[in-house]
């Protein structure tokens, strides 16, 4: 590719301009390692007291809560970008307000942010990379969401949660604070833009006789193949055509899978994790280290079969700067048609039949 390209996200409607050329400029930003020692590491096992008290856990039938003795924990935030509806009376007033403010204001009226915002430890130990996880310890975080993401649905009406975000941040340059290994879960009450623009154009494509925008998307870059990175019964693998960072990678359901992330079973669930190692360690060959974000998306909690679930790998080889400030436009320096052809030729495919679903919990463990 020589010219740069305009291209729009079919799902979003959001616009990325690919221009491979940018690549070759000179960088002089590197990722500073974090140099946090496993003492001062609130999450290592044995420090559980600098947490605050789990919701979850996968822990020795023995072991008392939040004590040691655990596999993955998942506490709420120390410092919650949301708060949650228990720590306010009914005077306090609601938030969830119009991202479009009135135009005759010059402020719109502030409230509340409310919600849940939760940490997952995804393991006892002082690892840093997603890299370092075991296939069967990725799945235990993938089955922690589920479990979490159906206690957050099933109080929704008390609770007045509209939506759900679930990521992960590696590296500084990703947004983590933190090097341990984990992820986060941030319920709102309100549904942002981005997700009520993807809501309004599927609604769109069935009102103009399509039937699923995500399939017909995904059906479109199968059709092209050049973006496709692999393809099976359980799940799809491609670099989307509309890329928003060089190397983004999404994991997607195919038409035989449930559509509701929480439906996912244990085998699958693996087949999930084998598969984002595998991508993980194939993009190392590729570019070396990268700060990745990865993201699941979720429709809004009453809206649940507008589209299914999908997983997105964000490598941070390069920052946001002005020109994506002012327009909210991507600029990414690696066509997507390279990064998969890349990652195709350095992925070692894992085969996921050698992981039971029973070794997501040991003998003498149980979730609680």
């Amino acid at each position: 590719m020589t010219n740069p390209e305009s291209r729009i996200d079919v799902l979003t409607g959001r616009q990325v301009i690919v221009a491979a050329a940018r690549a070759v400029r000179p960088v002089h930003v590197s990722e500073s390692a974090f140099n946090e020692s496993p003492e001062d590491d609130p999450f290592l096992e044995g420090h559980e007291h600098t947490t605050p008290q789990e919701r979850v856990a996968l822990r020795t039938t023995n072991s008392a809560a939040d004590k040691p003795g655990w596999l993955l924990r998942i506490v709420p935030n120390l410092y919650p970008a949301v708060v949650p509806q228990s720590d306010f009376d009914d005077s306090t007033p609601v938030g969830g307000a119009s991202p479009q403010a009135d135009c005759h204001s010059a402020f719109a009226p502030p409230t509340t942010a409310r919600g849940i915002h939760d940490v997952v430890i995804e393991c006892p130990d002082h690892r840093s990379r997603l890299a370092q996880l075991s296939v069967v310890e990725i799945a235990r975080t993938f089955k922690a969401w589920q479990m979490r993401l159906k206690q957050i649905r099933a109080t929704a009406a008390d609770t007045g949660i509209q939506a759900v975000s679930i990521f992960r941040n590696e590296g500084s340059q990703a947004g983590a604070s933190l090097p341990h290994c984990h992820s986060q879960i941030l319920a709102t009450d309100f549904v942002g833009p981005q997700l009520t623009e993807r809501l309004h154009r599927v609604r769109q494509f069935k009102a103009e006789g399509g039937e699923c925008l995500f399939q017909h998307w995904l059906q479109s870059e199968v059709a092209a193949k050049e973006r496709m990175i692999r393809r099976d019964d359980r799940i799809a693998i491609v670099c989307p055509f509309a890329s928003r960072v060089p190397w983004h990678t999404r994991f997607c359901p195919t038409p035989l899978q449930p559509a509701h992330f929480e439906d996912i079973d244990e085998r699958e669930l693996l087949a999930l994790a084998s598969a984002v190692r595998d991508v993980v360690q194939s993009l190392d060959q590729c570019a070396g280290f990268l700060p990745h974000n990865l993201t699941l998306s979720l429709p809004p909690l009453n809206a649940s079969d507008e589209f299914p679930w999908s997983l997105d790998l964000l490598p941070r080889s390069s920052r946001i700067a002005g020109f994506e400030l002012l327009t909210d436009v991507d600029i990414n320096t690696v066509a997507p048609e390279a990064a998969a052809a890349a990652i195709r030729q350095h992925a070692d495919w894992q085969n996921d039949a050698q992981w039971h679903p029973s070794d997501l919990c040991p003998p003498g463990y149980e979730w609680r």
